[in-house]
């Protein structure tokens, strides 16, 4: 799915503001794909907890920016008899949202086939290796490596102090051995 403008018989289109909306379509590119993954995964635990709490996250990511859409709506409306808010203001404004959405959606395609440790290590390498250096993606891809992390430090807790796996998705690094039996002491 990618948003795109296209060229209509008869029809003319500033070539500045042209330039502007080819800018700010990726913006609501990204938005689309990364709300379809948190629908298509959100609330369906057979995806794991560490997949639901980072869904959870992306989808509180995702609040703040609606809610930054919906106070440009306000703005623009408040303003709309004046040249305060010009398209150019309006790109000004959405350009910190343009990159923090990028990063989303590549977390999304980083993690889309994985889950438990694994989703957690797909984070961390997009944090360290892909984004190295990039302060905007550390703090975006800290929030969902510290929510998507909860729940997996939770059982790696439960198992260390009393020695129980509690992991119905299988997402834990420890497996319970298919044979039951325990070991004589």
């Amino acid at each position: 799915f990618e948003f795109k403008l296209f060229y209509a018989d008869g029809v003319t289109f500033d070539v500045g503001l042209r330039n502007l909306v080819e800018q700010i379509l990726p913006l609501s590119t990204s938005f689309v794909r990364v709300h379809h993954f948190v629908s298509s995964r959100h609330p369906g635990y057979e995806y794991g907890r560490v997949m639901q709490a980072f869904c959870e996250a992306l989808d509180a990511l995702l609040q703040d920016y609606v809610n930054f859409v919906a106070h440009l709506e306000w703005e623009f409306r408040k303003y709309s008899k004046t040249d305060i808010l010009t398209m150019k203001s309006i790109y000004y404004q959405i350009t910190p949202s343009l990159h923090s959405m990028s990063i989303l959606e590549n977390a999304t395609m980083a993690v889309s086939e994985s889950k438990g440790g694994e989703l957690i290590n797909a984070l961390w390498s997009l944090d360290t290796r892909t984004y190295m250096g990039d302060s905007v993606a550390k703090r975006v891809l800290g929030i969902l490596l510290e929510k998507a992390s909860e729940p997996y430090m939770e059982m790696l807790s439960d198992w260390l102090q009393t020695g129980k796996l509690n992991d119905p998705y299988e997402e834990f690094m420890v497996h319970r051995s298919k044979n039951n039996a325990r070991a004589p002491v």
